[in-house]
């Protein structure tokens, strides 16, 4: 059965059997396995503090269609940036 899924290029057969969370192959050039689970929570976490206007007041920073910046000015982390993070972290569909 496990020779006939990997024939599926968009099923990790290796992420199945071993219980990750991420059993679809991701997509593009770079290795499956350049991201693990824990790098996948750390990204979530820096995400998650990117997103909480508290957490970046202290900076003076606020997080605004999509993006991370100052108020009224400079940016520090634009929307596709971020999108790019949230793919990693497996957030795609969350952003606020």
């Amino acid at each position: 059965m496990c020779e006939a899924l990997r024939k599926d290029p968009e099923i990790d057969i290796d992420a199945l059997r071993e219980g990750r969370s991420f059993a679809t192959k991701a997509q593009g050039p770079q290795a499956q396995s350049a991201i693990g689970p824990d790098d996948v929570k750390l990204i979530r976490r820096l995400v998650s503090r990117l997103r909480d206007n508290d957490e970046l007041e202290e900076f003076e920073l606020i997080y605004l269609g999509g993006r991370a910046k100052r108020e009224g000015g400079l940016e520090l982390v634009l929307p596709e940036e971020m999108k790019l993070l949230e793919r990693l972290a497996w957030l795609e569909n969350a952003s606020t």
